[in-house]
């Protein structure tokens, strides 16, 4: 399952949420009223599809307006949102170093 708790090395009850076949949706939403200034990267499981391929059915919405997110990231800071982009490409320098060893 992509998007699940479970054991992950020493750690229990980790969630764990794995690429790769096109079925995890990361969305734009904005909170609901009450904050309507907030925008989030909304995670969640769908049917498998193309991998990359944007949702424009969701443009707009607030988080209480999609269906089943599993995993909400906030950010109070867009430096936040740099370290989180540096981190993935650091992520993805390695995993096709890995994979050209191999």
């Amino acid at each position: 399952m992509p998007i699940a708790k479970g054991q992950y090395g020493n750690h229990e009850s980790i969630l764990q949420v794995q690429f790769g076949i096109g079925d995890i949706r990361m969305d734009k939403a904005q909170y609901p009223a009450e904050s309507p200034n907030e925008v989030h990267l909304v995670i969640s499981q769908g049917e498998p599809g193309e991998i990359g391929r944007e949702h424009n059915d969701l443009r707009g919405k607030t988080t209480d307006e999609i269906n089943n997110p599993q995993v909400v990231f906030t950010f109070d800071k867009p430096e936040s949102i740099t370290s989180v982009i540096h981190t993935l490409i650091e992520l993805q320098r390695d995993l096709f170093k890995l994979r050209s060893v191999g």
